[in-house]
């Protein structure tokens, strides 16, 4: 049986995909030698959503991540949630203004992924299209390498690309 939670590591995964609020959070993990400014910024965001927050041996973080370079924090969520190539039809200027859109195809490794979708966010890319097949797709691995900017994106699994982009 598959797994039905993400594990998402890292301040910047976690905290982005607490503030985007688009996942649901069973637990965050912090280490107990992590303190400062940046942990009290996810401990009252975690607060102020109802997830709890416990404070954990960095040895179970390291067991979690597989010895990752978890930076004292981790978190069990849902997956990303990716919607479907018919929703972007219908989203695509409904109004005939014109969208910003980055078509990815053949993207198969997450970091590749994951650096594109932070550039993608940040130059203002409102659409992210990946093809269901021959792609990596959101993960938290990308999610990680983007810094949590693929928790902001409005990313659409798609089947065929051409044919979506004739429509």
């Amino acid at each position: 049986m598959k797994d039905k939670t993400d594990l998402l590591f890292g301040f910047h995964s976690v905290y982005e995909a607490l503030r985007a609020g688009k996942r649901t959070f069973s637990g965050i993990l912090v280490s107990k030698k992590r303190t400062g400014e940046r942990m009290e910024k996810i401990e009252a965001l975690a607060k102020e959503r109802g997830i709890k927050v416990e404070m954990v041996d960095s040895l179970i973080l390291d067991k979690m991540t597989e010895f990752s370079n978890h930076q004292g924090i981790a978190a069990r969520t849902s997956f990303f949630p990716v919607k479907s190539a018919m929703d972007v039809v219908d989203r695509i200027g409904p109004d005939g203004r014109p969208c910003f859109i980055l078509v990815m195809e053949n993207i198969e490794d997450p970091h590749n992924l994951g650096a594109l979708i932070r550039t993608a966010i940040s130059a203002g890319v409102e659409f992210i299209l990946i093809p269901k097949d021959r792609s990596a797709g959101p993960s938290s691995t990308v999610s990680r390498t983007s810094a949590g900017a693929m928790e902001h994106a409005d990313i659409y699994m798609i089947t065929n690309t051409a044919a979506l982009l004739r429509a």
